[in-house]
């Protein structure tokens, strides 16, 4: 957990997803109060609260095995909500 404290513009973000491509080591916050708190740290697949409907594969942030695009649109969009 991380302590936002104070007025600054991270105040307004709601979620933050951290991805570190190198060691695929992906670090996920959102907002609980005045808190950022981790979320989905062992899930293989993240989804958005801010952006209903939306979510990502754990397994498409590995950039040495990116899937196609239009792929992971389809797999988003006939997921149910």
């Amino acid at each position: 957990m991380a302590e936002t404290g104070g007025s600054s513009r991270l105040d307004r973000w709601q979620e933050h997803w951290i991805l570190d491509p190198e060691r695929l080591a992906h670090r996920l916050y959102r907002r609980e109060g005045d808190l950022l708190v981790e979320f989905a740290a062992h899930s293989g697949r993240i989804a958005a609260q801010t952006l209903p409907g939306f979510w990502a594969s754990r397994a498409w942030l590995d950039p040495e095995k990116l899937p196609e695009v239009n792929r992971c649109l389809s797999e988003i969009l006939a997921a149910p909500d």
